[in-house]
């Protein structure tokens, strides 16, 4: 994944840590973003990105909850 790639979030059950915080923000997370398309704006260090969604939203997700749409 790099800058520009179009992505939506696919999270995948057994990815999710077990921890009750981790559950609501990925459960936030597909709730607010879940059937938009995004565009990368930016790559951090590690595995993570920032997206920004058609509905608006800027959100920093971790690569493996989204899936690629169109490669740039």
């Amino acid at each position: 994944m790099k800058v520009g790639d179009l992505v939506k979030v696919a999270i995948d059950a057994g990815k999710v840590p077990g921890a009750l915080t981790a559950m609501k923000k990925f459960a936030r997370l597909e709730r607010e973003c879940g059937g938009e398309i995004g565009i990368i704006i930016k790559e951090h260090l590690i595995n993570s990105v920032t997206v920004r969604f058609n509905n608006g939203n800027v959100r920093v997700v971790d690569k493996n909850h989204l899936e690629i749409i169109n490669e740039r």
